[in-house]
């Protein structure tokens, strides 16, 4: 529209944001294929690759959506679910510490306190 009444400028500004928010787009759908493969991996009982997987995750949309976004918070309750089933003491600490941090930042978003973890 605004290339149309020749508003070159306002036009360009747009078509700059489209494209950022379109590439951010793709790379939290990308961060979310991580964190289900990770899923998938926990669930397989690999943790050894799921860990590194759900952390990529986390790092991925703490990047791009911020780390105290909800979709960040989630990954990273994700990763704390997978840290509590290695069985391994060091992780069930790191996992439990996790969990706590990311549902307190989740109830300071509005989320319910039954949240799926």
């Amino acid at each position: 529209v605004y290339s149309t009444l020749h508003q070159y400028e306002h036009a360009e500004d747009l078509f700059h944001k489209t494209v950022k928010i379109l590439s951010q787009t793709v790379e939290a759908d990308q961060a979310v294929v991580f964190g289900n493969i990770a899923i998938t991996l926990r669930n397989s009982g690999n943790f050894s690759k799921a860990i590194p997987m759900h952390e990529l995750a986390v790092k991925m949309m703490g990047t791009i959506l911020g780390k105290d976004s909800a979709e960040t918070l989630f990954q990273r309750g994700q990763l704390a679910v997978t840290l509590r089933r290695t069985g391994e003491a060091s992780d069930l600490r790191r996992g439990e510490d996790l969990l706590a941090e990311s549902m307190q930042q989740l109830r300071e978003l509005g989320f319910a306190e039954s949240h799926v973890w």
